[in-house]
């Protein structure tokens, strides 16, 4: 075998070594989306229901809340 031959074999090695590489990536890919500034009284099960047309076990493999907090500082208009 010629050493061009080799070089030919082995670059169409690596062409597919990354294609397969870039398949699993995009198997892997995972979408992150965060809703902030929800209100601190918000029920977790109401949000759940709210979003249940985007957010479900075929859309997605993991999912986590976090309740809305309650300001530290009034912001009241003084007249």
């Amino acid at each position: 075998m010629s050493t061009a031959t080799a070089s030919i074999l082995s670059k169409a090695k690596e062409k597919k070594e990354r294609e397969k590489r870039l398949a699993q990536s995009q198997e892997d890919e995972r979408l992150k989306t965060v809703v902030r500034r929800l209100p601190p009284n918000l029920p977790e099960d109401v949000f759940w229901q709210s979003v249940l047309s985007w957010v479900t076990e075929e859309t997605t493999t993991w999912k986590a809340y976090s309740p809305g907090k309650l300001r530290k500082k009034c912001d009241s208009i003084e007249l």
